[in-house]
């Protein structure tokens, strides 16, 4: 359909401009340990082999790159400004993953997105209560258990940090 291509036009032609007046920007959860998904001591993010792509590539860096071609064609469909399309990128860590996801955009040069635009941030943790309300102890040491909030304590993390 003509009025349906017009109209998918439009709507890209809207998002490009508004990523380029630096109104649209990118969230990533980065905060699984990849557990269950038995990936190895790399989270879910990081790893390589949890897609099994020909390429090696991670779910991190697909992601990077499609932000990263976004912001390049932004760039390209504006003629009048030579200045860098910038995407904010904010990604979401845990404790258990922080380091590994941060090393990971490190070795791979931030997998050509401007170090500047990305931004790691904390999902928060919350303590782990019985069914009568008492926190349980930690099985390896410490005080007590913790779980992370999750992907709902996304936005919350992110106002909070």
């Amino acid at each position: 359909d003509e009025a349906q291509s017009d109209k998918i036009a439009h709507l890209r032609k809207m998002g490009m401009q508004a990523i380029r007046q630096g109104k649209v920007g990118v969230v990533l959860l980065a905060g699984g340990a990849n557990w269950r998904l038995g990936g190895g001591d790399l989270p879910s993010a990081c790893s390589s082999r949890l897609l099994g792509l020909p390429s090696g590539k991670s779910i991190m860096q697909i992601l990077c790159e499609r932000i990263r071609r976004i912001g390049l064609l932004c760039q390209a469909e504006d003629k009048r400004s030579i200045k860098r399309t910038s995407i904010p990128v904010l990604v979401m860590t845990s404790r258990l993953t922080h380091r590994n996801v941060l090393e990971h955009f490190e070795a791979n040069g931030y997998f050509g997105l401007f170090p500047g635009d990305v931004i790691f941030f904390d999902q928060p943790v919350s303590p782990v209560m019985d069914m009568n309300g008492r926190l349980l102890p930690q099985s390896l040491g410490g005080e007590f258990a913790q779980t992370p909030g999750g992907t709902g304590a996304a936005l919350r993390a992110l106002a909070n940090s």
